[in-house]
């Protein structure tokens, strides 16, 4: 009889294992706005999460995040990365709760000297899904690719081939 008990732990240990499987397929959305900019502007690292029905995310900053990674490894030395912003939750047992969706913003900006051209980034969002009972399942991150189009800036030398500058006076 006392295996009846260790029988049921291990069931219910698998089949929250499967859960979590399921729900670190659950999509997080990551985008940049602008997506074109010029050397020296400010652009918005946004990511957005869908949190399963039934559950909800708690403001814990080391597993509910939104970075640029690698920075120097992107090819943007430089580049400065502002404190991340958290929309107002719920408080529940002391924490900040989301449910069903959240947005979270990081502004960012490109160092005056940058190149014009194309630049990949590395960005890792982080997330940890808990339900109603507030068992939390292990913590999930995410890397993304986005793109970056840098643009000469207005006025500083950015001629279109074969457009000559008008006249002045």
């Amino acid at each position: 009889m006392k295996r009846a008990p260790v029988l049921t732990f291990l069931f219910l240990l698998i089949a929250s294992i499967g859960s979590a499987q399921d729900l670190a397929g659950q999509v997080v959305k990551v985008r940049i706005e602008p997506e074109v900019l010029s050397a020296g502007e400010t652009a918005v690292l946004r990511a957005e999460y869908s949190i399963p029905e039934g559950m909800y995310m708690a403001l814990q900053e080391q597993f509910f995040f939104v970075r640029i990674d690698d920075v120097d490894g992107s090819g943007i030395p430089g580049l400065v990365q502002k404190p991340l912003v958290y929309p107002p939750g719920v408080e529940k047992g002391g924490l900040i709760t989301y449910k069903k969706s959240v947005v979270l913003n990081r502004e960012f900006t490109l160092p005056a000297d940058l190149s014009p051209g194309s630049y990949t980034l590395k960005v890792t969002a982080g997330y940890q899904y808990c339900n109603e009972e507030g068992t939390c399942y292990i913590p999930k991150t995410v890397t993304f690719n986005p793109d970056i189009t840098v643009i000469p800036a207005a006025g500083a030398g950015s001629a279109v081939p074969g457009v000559l500058p008008a006249a002045a006076g």
